[in-house]
Order: structure tokens, then C-alpha cells, then sequence
């Protein structure tokens, strides 16, 4: 027969984990393993496309600005719907 978690002695000095810190641990380590590794351009492609962003020289400028306003814009509404909910 086993005592219930509440009652089994513990060891002193020896650190424990419960289940949901575990987790927690776990997840934070696989979300920044994913940030660390998304990657879709090398760095200096990167770099020329911020550059010709900034002087307004890429291919179909206009068409791009106007996506990316389109992103912005959702991303606040979704926001705002986040915080109406939330009831912010």
C-alpha cells in the first residue's frame, strides 16, 4: 500500500517537480527551440529586403504595403476582439 502524495516524507534537499511545472518547463523549451530554429531567409537576403523596403524599392511596392497594412489591421482587431472578451 502507498500513502497518497500529501503524506509520503519527503526527501530534504532534493528539489521536486509536480506534473505541471514539468509541462510548463517542457512547452517553454519547445516554443523557444521553435523560435530559435524558424528561419525562412538568410540573413542577408534579409538584410536587402529591409533595405529596399525602407527606400521604397522592392518589386510591386505598393501591392506589399498595402498586404502588409492588411495584416496589421487584423492582427488589431483581433486584438481588440481578445480584450472585449476579456472584458479589458
Amino acid at each position: 500500500m502507498t500513502l497518497p502524495t500529501s503524506e509520503r516524507p519527503r526527501r530534504r534537499g532534493v528539489p521536486t517537480l509536480n506534473t505541471s511545472s514539468g509541462l510548463k518547463l517542457l512547452v517553454l523549451a519547445m516554443a523557444l527551440a521553435v523560435v530559435g530554429c524558424d528561419r525562412n531567409q538568410p540573413t542577408t537576403e534579409g538584410a536587402v529586403e529591409g533595405a529596399k523596403d525602407a527606400l521604397d524599392m522592392r518589386e510591386h511596392e505598393k501591392l506589399k504595403d498595402a498586404g502588409e497594412d492588411a495584416v496589421d489591421a487584423v492582427e488589431n482587431a483581433a486584438e481588440g476582439v481578445k480584450d472585449e472578451v476579456e472584458g479589458r
